[in-house]
């Protein structure tokens, strides 16, 4: 298994938008996740104890999930529906600027490479 986590900060007021954007379209993100992706959780956290506001988990398949991302933004990029229109959605309410991934692994997978300073 690996998971993917990535986190943003929300724009300036946009927080309860967001929110019922998200609470309206959870269903339709995990529907349009790409090959090899499944949605784990939304999350936004709380009491200040969180580096962003906002984070969306997901477990891959492989690595080539992540590829199977971009072919899955670029077969649906104009269609109005699909993988492209809910990243162009929710980067409406996101700061790409301060958004980051992580790829994590399990300790206990058989082929765990950690790359370590």
């Amino acid at each position: 298994m690996i998971r993917y986590t990535f986190s943003a900060p929300v724009k300036d007021r946009a927080l309860q938008e967001f929110r019922a954007w998200l609470n309206k379209n959870q269903d339709r993100i995990a529907k349009h996740a790409p090959e090899g992706w499944k949605l784990e959780g939304l999350f936004f956290g709380v009491y200040g104890l969180s580096d962003s506001l906002f984070e969306v988990h997901w477990t891959l398949d492989s690595y080539g999930a992540l590829d199977n991302a971009v072919a899955a933004a670029e077969a649906s990029a104009g269609s109005g529906d699909g993988w492209a229109a809910i990243q162009q959605e929710w980067f409406q309410f996101l700061d790409a600027s301060g958004s980051s991934g992580r790829l994590l692994k399990s300790v206990d997978h058989p082929n765990l490479c950690v790359l370590a300073s």
